[in-house]
C-alpha cells in the first residue's frame, strides 16, 4: 500500500474524515448535469494561508480524481492518489509541520483528469478535495470557492 494513503468511505451512512468547510472543487457541482467527461484535463491550483508556528502536528489530506501532485512552499511532497475501491476511495495524508514556516505558506495541487476508465481507474467527475488540520482538529485552509 502507498505509504500515505488513507481510505474514505463514498457512502453516506458513514462518518467523514473531513472538516465541514472542505468541499470538493473542480466541476463537482455539475455532477448531476455534466454528461460528457472532459479528457486529459488538468488545473493548478494554488492556495495561499497563514500559520502562528503552533500546534503541531499539522497534517495535509489531498484527494483528487484522476492524479496529482502537491507541493507546499516550493518542495514536492508527493504525488497519488493510490489505487481504490470506487466505493472506499483513497485519500493521501502527509505530516507537514516541518514544512511549515511561521507567516504565509503557499499550497499548490496540480491536478490531471484522465476522463477514462482503464484497468486501473474508473472515471467519476474532474474533482480535488484538500485541507490542512491542525492535530487538535482547527483547519488551516481547505478546498473551497476560493481556489
Amino acid at each position: 500500500m502507498h505509504p500515505n494513503a488513507r481510505f474514505q468511505s463514498v457512502l453516506p451512512s458513514m462518518a467523514s474524515p473531513w472538516g465541514r468547510e472542505t468541499r470538493l472543487i473542480w466541476l463537482a457541482e455539475e455532477v448531476a448535469t455534466h454528461y460528457e467527461t472532459p479528457r486529459q484535463s488538468f488545473v493548478h491550483f494554488r492556495k495561499v494561508f497563514a500559520w502562528d508556528g503552533a500546534g503541531a502536528p499539522v497534517h495535509l489530506r489531498v484527494f483528487a480524481d484522476t492524479r496529482f501532485r502537491v507541493h507546499l512552499n516550493g518542495a514536492m511532497l508527493g504525488f497519488g492518489p493510490p489505487r481504490s475501491d470506487p466505493r472506499w476511495q483513497c485519500y493521501d495524508e502527509w505530516r507537514v509541520d516541518t514544512q511549515l514556516h511561521p507567516g504565509e505558506n503557499t499550497l499548490a495541487v496540480f491536478v490531471l483528469h484522465l476522463g477514462y476508465g482503464n484497468g486501473q481507474h474508473i472515471s467519476r467527475i474532474p474533482s480535488l478535495m484538500a485541507e490542512v488540520r491542525l492535530g487538535d482538529g482547527k483547519i488551516l485552509a481547505c478546498t473551497d470557492a476560493s481556489w
